[in-house]
């Protein structure tokens, strides 16, 4: 009875959102493969955290530092000399956090049927996790095709991936820390609660926009995502 309920509720959703299901569809066939999935997804986070922070350690011996500089300056030349380095580093984050969040999904959709009682409702929440996910990846994506220096009319584009890229990203770990928090998922609860911080510290960087509460933001979504992507890479 789980099973087919499963199945009725994945093709309603893809009456709803067809190109989207249709493309995993497509793509459920990489599934078969977790060791390739595995490496790519350490080959990605590592790359992004070296042009990350490697754009922050180059920019700091021009005067940048995360007191009075935002994020996006690291994509400006008037900030650094390698505004490029920051900008790749966003659409491979971007690129990469796709792949980990379809895998999270799949992961999480196969431990639901050890939960038979609850698979309806656990499949509904990790769908919304996902596309959640997905749309938080696109825009971080796009931050680094829309940096700064290509920002568009009154920086619009630039601003509105960033608000798309954390906006995706605080309500997918919000989504799917609840699924951690109430159900078992072979992660440890605390990692649920987590899930908390992001949107904690988005509320604070709303009431005082600077910029150590904008990377404290960020800080707060990578470290939330670091212990589901070592869970994903190493079990």
């Amino acid at each position: 009875q789980p099973s087919n309920d499963n199945t009725v509720e994945t093709k309603q959703s893809m009456k709803r959102v067809p190109l989207f299901y249709t493309l995993k569809k497509h793509a459920s066939v990489v599934w078969n493969f977790p060791k390739t999935i595995k490496s790519c997804l350490m080959i990605g986070v590592l790359v992004y955290l070296s042009l990350l922070f490697g754009s922050v350690i180059i920019a700091n011996f021009f005067g940048y530092t995360i007191l009075d500089n935002t994020i996006s300056q690291l994509g400006s030349s008037i900030t650094t000399p390698v505004p490029l380095m920051f900008d790749s580093a966003c659409v491979i984050g971007g690129v990469t956090s796709v792949l980990l969040y379809f895998y999270l999904s799949k992961r999480i959709e196969v431990l639901s049927f050890k939960i038979s009682k609850k698979i309806k409702l656990i499949y509904r929440v990790q769908k919304y996790g996902l596309i959640l996910g997905i749309i938080g990846s696109i825009g971080i994506a796009c931050i680094g095709i829309f940096s700064l220096e290509r920002a568009g009319p009154q920086g619009v584009w630039h601003g509105l991936f960033s608000i798309i890229a954390f906006g995706g990203y605080i309500l997918s770990l919000f989504t799917f820390g609840i699924l951690i928090f109430k159900y078992s998922m072979e992660l440890p609860k605390i990692l649920g609660i987590a899930g908390l911080i992001p949107i904690i510290v988005s509320i604070l960087h709303g009431i005082l926009p600077i910029p150590l509460l904008e990377w404290l933001l960020l800080i707060s979504i990578l470290t939330s995502l670091f212990p589901i992507f070592c869970w994903l890479s190493f079990r």
